[in-house]
């Protein structure tokens, strides 16, 4: 029996808060079985690699 797995992470550009972020989601498959979930957490759309499904360098959010 072959099993699969995949993760990929990707930001929501059409859900900027008021602060100018997007928030990150995770889409996780299983076996062909999807799922899509918030991962709780914002970044500034122009520190996203979308290429790499993450943050560009050292990119440090300010607090």
């Amino acid at each position: 029996m072959t099993r699969t797995f995949g993760l990929l992470f990707y930001i929501r550009r059409d859900k900027i808060n008021k602060k100018g972020e997007a928030p990150v989601f995770m889409h996780l498959t299983i076996n062909g079985e999807r799922a899509d979930t918030s991962i709780k957490r914002f970044i500034e759309p122009h520190a996203w690699n979308s290429a790499k499904g993450e943050a560009n360098g050292k990119y440090r959010k300010q607090v």
